[in-house]
């Protein structure tokens, strides 16, 4: 759970047939481009904080 403010976001689609391996690859190319596109707002103070919406938190489980 993370309720914490958003300071930058970025969308993606997940394909119905994409499997956890291929998501994993994209998800760690677009986490990459985002924390540079994010940083010099971030450094500079100058990035927007968008509270979240705490009554729509909810619980991942953990699955082994």
């Amino acid at each position: 759970m993370d309720a914490g403010n958003i300071i930058y976001q970025k969308e993606t689609p997940i394909a119905y047939d994409e499997t956890v391996g291929e998501l994993y690859d994209r998800l760690s190319t677009l986490g990459a481009e985002a924390i540079v596109e994010a940083l010099p707002a971030i450094i500079e103070g100058t990035n927007a904080s968008i509270p979240q919406d705490e009554s729509l938190v909810t619980y991942s489980p953990v699955y082994f």
